[in-house]
């Protein structure tokens, strides 16, 4: 008799567990007819729960969610008892036609949400044949939670409307569970009472992009910059094979925050360089010749600003920023083109890539300043370097090199032939997909060009800079970060590593090195003049 009162009054996890798995007793006549007093109303909001997923998932699958949901309410309606011999293989085989349906695909967004779909409605079916109160709490919490990811994936008023209509149906279906009367009528009292504070809170409260630890870490507290899980992405890589980053720039992990003092420059306009790569030998892209090691980098390079600036051609104000970065692994300090003031412990390469004396392994703070609208070697480039820009390995990516010595001969003029070359990829039916690999072997971007037209922001730069070449236009490939999320009104931007870029540089006689984005341009195509 001990034994049997220490287990009924056990604590701790143990007690927790024992509880847990006791089986409920049967329900009494009132639970019961609490229920099927307010089985309509949970009806009503479990299917309002799962409708904005509608929304998302394939045809196919709403097909199914309503011949299931319309099944238990004639069972309701008739009196049915719906028994584990009907739901067992009726489970099977929808779960089955899941399968088949989404198969290689099974991780999807739509995927997962049909699956918890299609197991609530035979979760409904089934829970008819306990009568419990609390089966019906779970499956209205569960439809709650279907109906958030399912607006998550759906914003639009539709779905608000949804949301709205299932807040209604969840309370009536409380209400009536607990055995009260006219639970319509007072789940239409408290949802009035609710909404008029819910819409106050939704004008004034700031929109807070992304986790609400983002915006922590964008006002300083105390909350480290983590170096994304994946290890090193497109943005911190000292060599580069087409297509290698495939799937790169998808993970959330944070690359840097900057602060600006006092005006924020649009997004579109935020290129925060890394590695830059100028030389292809038909399978990978490397850094400059001589740039392998720090100390040849530092003896090409800029220890003093001054020195540098001698370089650029400034126009416009200098834009002061601070910036935290996630430490990489790499020299790479990042700034936005083009740095004008050197942090401690740092130098400017010949390239403009802004590096550390060290490799930044841990979170490193710097301030700096930057001009968005400037010109370097606007005078001219040595022999040997503008060699170097236009080399081509024999035998690359044959029908791109044919296009560029067309255009060569076709447009007199170097803008107008970049212009050109940029034309080619906004124009042609590209499409921008981080996901898509890449292909290997000397034709790679031929095939990248010719025949997939899809690919990430690296395929997409050094097809251009092979065109370019071929066009006896001096490039090289960029790699670094494009654009930046801003935290509510604050001067705070978050950059991802989902912002992981690479862009292509031309150099132009008169005008130097200017930028060109073929990626961007077959997002949002533009002319040269705005690509430059």
């Amino acid at each position: 008799m001990k034994a049997v009162g220490t287990a009924a009054t056990a604590t701790g996890p143990a007690g927790f567990v024992a509880r847990l798995l006791r089986p409920l007793p049967p329900p009494t006549a009132e639970e019961r007819a609490a229920v099927r007093r307010a089985a309509p109303w949970v009806g009503l909001a479990l299917a309002l729960g799962v409708a904005p997923a509608a929304w998302v998932v394939p045809v196919w699958v709403a097909l199914l969610l309503a011949a299931l949901l319309a099944f238990k309410a004639l069972a309701v309606w008739r009196g049915w008892s719906v028994g584990a011999r009907v739901v067992l293989p009726l489970a099977a085989a929808v779960l089955g036609v899941w399968g088949l349906g989404f198969a290689a695909r099974w991780t999807t967004a739509p995927a997962v949400l049909a699956f918890f779909c299609l197991v609530l409605a035979l979760k409904w079916l089934e829970a008819d044949a306990r009568g419990h109160r609390r089966d019906r709490i779970v499956l209205l919490l569960a439809a709650g939670v279907l109906a958030a990811l399912g607006a998550l994936q759906h914003p639009a008023l539709a779905s608000l409307a949804l949301l709205v209509g299932y807040a209604f149906a969840l309370a009536a279906a409380l209400i009536a569970l607990q055995g009260a009367d006219r639970p319509a009528r007072r789940a239409g009292t408290l949802l009035a009472l609710a909404l008029p504070p819910a819409a106050l809170l939704f004008v004034v409260t700031p929109r807070v992009p992304g986790p609400l630890w983002d915006f922590g870490l964008a006002l300083g507290l105390p909350i480290a910059v983590q170096a994304p899980r994946s290890g090193p992405g497109l943005g911190a890589r000292d060599s580069l094979e087409p297509g290698t980053t495939a799937g790169d720039g998808l993970d959330s992990g944070t690359a840097l925050v900057a602060r600006f003092d006092g005006w924020v420059p649009p997004a579109a306009a935020l290129y925060w360089r890394g590695p830059v790569f100028t030389r292809y030998d038909g399978q990978r892209w490397r850094p400059p010749a001589g740039a392998e090691s720090r100390r040849e980098r530092m003896a090409g390079g800029h220890r003093r600003s001054a020195d540098w600036l001698a370089r650029v051609q400034t126009r416009g104000q200098a834009l002061g920023y601070t910036l935290r970065v996630a430490g990489h692994g790499g020299p790479w300090l990042y700034a936005l083109d083009l740095p004008g003031r050197l942090p401690a412990e740092s130098y400017v390469t010949h390239d403009g890539q802004l590096l550390s004396m060290t490799p930044v392994n841990d979170e490193t703070h710097y301030a700096t300043v930057a001009w968005l609208d400037a010109a370097v070697d606007s005078g001219g480039l040595a022999a040997d370097e503008q060699a170097a820009l236009l080399d081509l390995p024999p035998g690359a990516s044959p029908r791109l090199q044919a296009l560029g010595h067309e255009l060569a001969a076709r447009e007199a003029q170097p803008a107008a032939r970049a212009a050109a070359v940029l034309a080619f990829f906004s124009e042609g039916g590209f499409r921008v997909d981080a996901r898509e690999p890449g292909v290997r072997g000397a034709d790679a971007y031929d095939r990248f060009s010719y025949e997939r037209r899809a690919g990430g922001a690296d395929q997409f730069a050094g097809a251009f800079v092979l065109l370019a070449r071929a066009a006896g236009l001096p490039a090289r490939l960029v790699t670094g970060y494009h654009g930046g999320r801003l935290m509510g009104n604050s001067d705070y931007v978050l950059v991802k590593q989902s912002h992981a870029h690479a862009w292509a540089e031309l150099w132009l006689p008169g005008r130097g090195w200017s930028r060109y984005d073929p990626a961007d341009a077959v997002r949002t195509p533009r002319d040269a003049a705005a690509g430059s």
